[in-house]
């Protein structure tokens, strides 16, 4: 049994896509977000980085153990920092709080003597 043609049977359909919307929409917050905040970005997903990973040591540390994967990521942590101290944070107190990790991990990786 064949379906009624409905009223719009006859009206032009544009096609609208998505995924062009989409990117064009991605590529204009691009475009918004400027240097400073992407930097901030940068470095606040890094201090939130090294303090992940302190506190999973600290938990394995009461735990009984500290994990060598751990205190590796400590490791890469302070190899990766020279890139955060070349963009400084305009904001003194988060550079304070990016040098206070540094030292907290630098602490650390020296109670076992791993060197970062």
């Amino acid at each position: 049994m064949a379906t009624p043609p409905s009223a719009d049977a006859g009206a032009l359909s544009i096609p609208t896509s998505p995924t062009t919307l989409g990117s064009i929409q991605m590529l204009v917050a691009l475009a918004a977000v400027s240097p400073t905040e992407e930097r901030r970005r940068i470095q606040s997903a890094q201090a939130r980085q090294g303090l992940d990973t302190l506190d999973r040591l600290h938990r394995e540390l009461l735990s009984g153990r500290a994990n060598r994967a751990t205190l590796d990521q400590l490791a890469q942590w302070l190899q990766t920092r020279p890139d955060a101290t070349r963009l400084r944070p305009d904001d003194p107190k988060f550079a304070a709080l990016l040098d206070d990790i540094d030292l907290r991990i630098r602490v650390e990786l020296a109670k076992f003597a791993v060197e970062g």
